[in-house]
């Protein structure tokens, strides 16, 4: 995935309000996410695999 040049194109996500297909930068495109307690479970299509990544409730994540 290759940054737009315009970086003011980027949006900043709390966790909780990601949105399903949203291409996370430096992970991929979200295909699930899952609310825990003290965590997010997300489900990230990355480099052709399905893979799972967990992030503090806290956390800012930036999508293209």
């Amino acid at each position: 995935m290759r940054l737009p040049s315009d970086l003011s194109k980027l949006k900043r996500y709390p966790i909780s309000e990601i949105p399903i297909g949203a291409r996370i930068v430096n992970l991929g495109v979200l295909l699930e996410k899952e609310e825990q307690p003290t965590q997010y479970r997300l489900v990230i299509d990355r480099m052709d695999e399905k893979q799972v990544v967990r992030f503090n409730k806290k956390t800012v994540l930036i999508t293209t």
